[in-house]
């Protein structure tokens, strides 16, 4: 499963954030790679509606996903506050990859 992740919005801007990061699942640990894999399925990634930034939110991040899982493919955007917890787990989990991928350890 390949996931690319941007990020816009925030307190302070910062340019690095909002270029995208691509991580394949299968250069990862085979136990972080089958979490994330459960994670996509327990939020239904490729079911979720899209979400916007409420208007009172002028700090809240957007994060642009997309996730090609060999079979289906889809680029969805989900805004601060995000309310599901599954949606939630799913965008912590991301980023902590795209964070590790950008360091060099992933």
């Amino acid at each position: 499963m390949k996931i690319e992740l941007s990020v816009d919005g925030g307190f302070a801007r910062l340019p690095g954030l909002a270029k995208p990061v691509t991580i394949d699942s299968a250069t990862l640990p085979a136990a972080r790679g089958a979490a994330l894999a459960t994670l996509v399925a327990r939020a239904r990634f490729f079911d979720a509606t899209p979400t916007s930034p409420s208007p009172a939110a002028r700090d809240a991040r957007t994060y642009t996903i997309a996730i090609d899982d060999g079979a289906r493919q889809r680029a969805l955007c989900v805004a601060e506050p995000i309310a599901d917890p599954s949606m939630r787990a799913l965008v912590d989990a991301i980023v902590a990859c795209t964070d590790d991928a950008r360091r060099g350890t992933a």
